[in-house]
């Protein structure tokens, strides 16, 4: 799984940053590729900063996606 960023730096230039590429192991289900981009969301610290979701035409990209918002609500209504 590639995670990459897009942001305005300081400078208010576009950046754009691989931040991590991992290998994804077992089906690739919804559920799977959610549990391994939660770890990656949690590892780097961006949960506030989500804006956009990329990806291609997949079911399960559409599933790990809604599992993602409905992680990362519950997890801001607990705060």
């Amino acid at each position: 799984m590639a995670v990459v960023i897009h942001y305005c730096d300081k400078a208010y230039k576009n950046r754009t940053r691989l931040i991590t590429l991992r290998r994804f192991r077992g089906s690739h289900s919804g559920e799977n590729m959610t549990a391994l981009f939660i770890e990656i969301i949690k590892k780097y610290g961006f949960e506030d900063r989500l804006g956009y979701f990329i990806a291609d035409n997949v079911k399960s990209n559409d599933v790990c996606i809604d599992l993602i918002l409905q992680i990362l609500k519950s997890a801001l209504l607990l705060a």
